[in-house]
């Protein structure tokens, strides 16, 4: 479950808008 937050927050610190929204639909 950890790793879920962590995930998008390490995308948000690479800015890539196209990877989070398919993470969040993805999970």
């Amino acid at each position: 479950m950890t790793y879920s937050v962590s995930l998008p927050y390490v995308f948000v610190s690479l800015k890539t808008p196209p990877t989070l929204p398919q993470l969040a639909l993805r999970n």
